[in-house]
């Protein structure tokens, strides 16, 4: 009866054990995060940008006369030859601006076939370069946005924002897809988490 008594005490405190080693080693892994979803950017025009519009599949002189550079005003529409009302190119981007011309120009009767192409001037067809930043906020010297790099740590964000790790440091959130996810700058795991882009990360008093 003793010898029961001893191993069930001693399988009890074995489960003990193994629960505290558990929750250790919980509080020092940094949560699960969610990976962060592709960012879609849909290239609209700009007041103020020049575009390039080309045709093809139309007379020569009225090519040439359709070709060229437009300029997007204040109201967001440009004017095209032979079409009576102006293109309205809000929330448009270069492959939808070509498609609208082109049915445009069927539509009023005024070619068949057109094919037509459209490049904003200043950039090689509508391809933008994309700036990529994360948002630094809370008690830091120069918070803010900053540029993304490939592979940079929280603690390498906080850095760059000022940020001197003191010998008691303290806790920071991080906002990514809309979730956020609290750290211990104490803990090296949590302060060597990966960032991206659009990420958001305040330094918590």
């Amino acid at each position: 009866m003793m010898l029961k008594l001893l191993t069930l005490s001693f399988c009890i405190l074995c489960v003990s054990c193994s629960e505290k080693t558990q929750e250790s080693a919980a509080s020092s892994t940094p949560e699960i995060l969610e990976s962060p979803q592709p960012q879609i950017t849909k290239n609209y025009f700009q007041e103020g940008e020049d575009i390039s519009i080309h045709i093809k599949g139309i007379p020569f002189d009225e090519a040439t006369e359709i070709n060229g550079t437009y300029a997007i005003g204040l109201s967001k529409s440009i004017k095209m030859p032979f079409l009576k009302e102006p293109i309205i190119i809000t929330n448009l981007n270069c492959e939808e601006l070509a498609r609208k011309i082109e049915t445009l120009y069927i539509d009023n009767h005024i070619y068949n076939f057109p094919k037509v192409t459209v490049s904003k001037r200043q950039l090689t067809g509508c391809i933008h370069k994309v700036q990529k930043f994360i948002t630094e906020s809370g008690d830091l010297p120069r918070p803010g946005p900053m540029n993304y790099k490939p592979g940079i740590t929280a603690i390498e964000t906080l850095e760059a924002a000022g940020y001197v790790l003191p010998e008691e440091p303290g806790k920071f959130k991080l906002i990514r897809n809309g979730k956020m996810y609290k750290y211990d700058l104490s803990d090296e795991n949590h302060r060597n988490i990966k960032l991206y882009p659009h990420d958001q990360i305040s330094l918590e008093n």
